[in-house]
């Protein structure tokens, strides 16, 4: 209904109007996220997450969502430079591509949001041994060594004065490491 309403369905709003709309807007999509994160994590720790695991390129899956976070750049005006490198002739993994993608979603808009303005974010893709090594590295704020180890913790949300988006609750990177591990990946910062 808020959408109709910002269309103007039901006539033209004011400024101040659209405003207060808006915020309404954005509080709702942040609780449809929080809710839709809580059912997933519950979902994977009760075991009843679906995986379909099979042969997948890890390059083109990655390329992809780096693409979504150029244009996700562009459209705030946020200029970030975003890059892979790889190996050549990198094996195919064995992942489920939706999960995959999930991966690199949560863990680029991390990097994102802890990277001001003119900063850089690069995925690095190397065959070691018989693994796929997926690196994400960023020049943002980082984390402070004394809390590496919890950032997968449940509702644990490092807190940095360059991070303004107020968003997160500390779910991403648990749900990350679950998913990580549940395709025998590993996952450290």
């Amino acid at each position: 209904y808020v959408d109709l309403l910002l269309m103007g369905v039901t006539g033209n709003l004011s400024e101040e109007q659209r405003s207060f709309m808006m915020i309404v807007k954005n509080n709702s999509e942040r609780l449809n996220s929080l809710i839709n994160d809580m059912l997933e994590l519950t979902t994977i720790e009760a075991g009843k997450a679906n995986l379909s695991i099979h042969p997948t390129d890890i390059f083109t899956l990655a390329n992809e969502v780096l693409e979504r976070f150029r244009e996700r750049s562009q459209k705030e005006n946020k200029l970030v430079e975003f890059s892979i490198e790889a190996d050549s002739a990198l094996p195919l993994a064995l992942a489920d591509p939706e999960r995959a993608k999930q991966i690199f979603d949560n863990l680029l808009s991390n990097a994102y949001s802890f990277t001001q303005q003119d900063g850089k974010i690069v995925i690095s893709l190397k065959q070691s041994g018989h693994t796929l090594q997926v690196d994400i590295t960023d020049n943002g704020v980082g984390i402070a060594r004394d809390q590496r180890d919890l950032i997968f913790d449940q509702f644990t949300w490092v807190d940095h004065p360059a991070d303004q988006s107020g968003k997160g609750i500390g779910l991403g990177l648990p749900i990350v490491k679950q998913l990580v591990e549940m395709q025998n990946g590993k996952i450290w910062v």
